[in-house]
């Protein structure tokens, strides 16, 4: 996702949504572009807390839906003005809300809020 805000912010997001699952999120990309960020979060342990499943069930290293929507929710708590560009939709804390989406297929339907391994 790529991010306008200030680092500490992004800092801030991350200690939060640490304490929420248990220190497993890091963050494993992280690239500026003057004042954007592209961030991506991932776990450290795939059977961890936080941790996404893919489209056929299989343990990945990414962060799920729950870690992200906790994670943009407090970049826009903290810096009100931010801007988020992810999975093709602008976000600012008047239009921020947490969208669930079909990530599976028309058969086989998999939600992001239910392609976790968290009750989050």
């Amino acid at each position: 996702m790529k991010i306008k805000t200030r680092e500490e912010v992004l800092k801030k997001a991350l200690a939060y949504v640490n304490e929420k699952f248990s220190g497993n999120v890091v963050v494993t990309s992280i690239k500026t572009e003057g004042k954007w960020y592209r961030v991506r979060l991932s776990v450290k342990d795939s059977k961890g807390p936080g941790a996404r499943r893919g489209f056929t069930g299989r343990r990945i290293p990414r962060a799920c839906w729950h870690v992200h929507g906790h994670f943009l929710d407090k970049i826009f708590e903290l810096d009100p003005a931010a801007v988020v560009y992810t999975l093709g939709k602008k976000y600012e804390a008047d239009n921020w809300k947490w969208e669930d989406r079909n990530i599976g297929s028309i058969t086989q339907p998999l939600y992001f809020s239910e392609a976790c391994y968290c009750n989050k």
